[in-house]
């Protein structure tokens, strides 16, 4: 595996995953979020994002950590595994909450230079709320992905449907 896309709803461990397989392959991860998001919570032009997510797919070795379906084909020209993590809805929005609840208690810049943390309002109160958008699109994701996973049969890449977090740990140990 050199190129790597890992999916899943938002809150299912993407980023911790996709960091955790790139130590073990020894291969730079991308997280998509950090290509989108501008300061202020303001995204980047969509010329400038397409731009920025080419340059990493033309490279011989990444692991891309992020949906963004409208990119799909230009990420997936070049993809070698699509690793989808496909948990529980509860234990999505379990992960979700207690993510968002961390950043919101350490203050945490997001993604470096953007100075965008997670705070009260926008978390629970905000129609952008991370948690909002968590309950939304869970259903389309799923279904999404499983049409792909389905009909992955003479497909140019593999999906690996990783369905619970004990499972998406011992994919991992595997790979040592």
């Amino acid at each position: 595996m050199r190129r790597i896309n890992v999916v899943g709803a938002s809150g299912s461990g993407k980023s911790i995953f996709a960091r955790a397989l790139a130590k073990r392959l020894m291969i730079p991860v991308i997280e998509m979020d950090a290509l989108f998001w501008s300061q202020n919570w303001t995204p980047v032009a969509e010329s400038e994002f397409i731009t920025k997510l080419g340059k990493v797919v033309s490279g011989e070795k990444w692991i891309l950590d992020g949906n963004y379906h409208r990119t799909k084909d230009l990420k997936w020209s070049r993809v070698e595994t699509i690793i989808w993590l496909d948990f529980s809805f509860l234990c999505i929005f379990k992960r979700a909450l207690s993510r968002a609840l961390l950043r919101i208690w350490r203050k945490q810049e997001i993604w470096a230079g953007t100075g965008n943390r997670e705070a009260w309002a926008r978390t629970f109160l905000s129609k952008d709320s991370v948690l909002l958008w968590t309950l939304t699109s869970y259903n389309g994701v799923k279904r999404r992905y499983a049409g792909i996973y389905d009909n992955q049969a003479g497909s140019p890449y593999k999906v690996v449907r990783l369905d619970s977090p004990g499972q998406a740990r011992a994919f991992l140990a595997a790979l040592v």
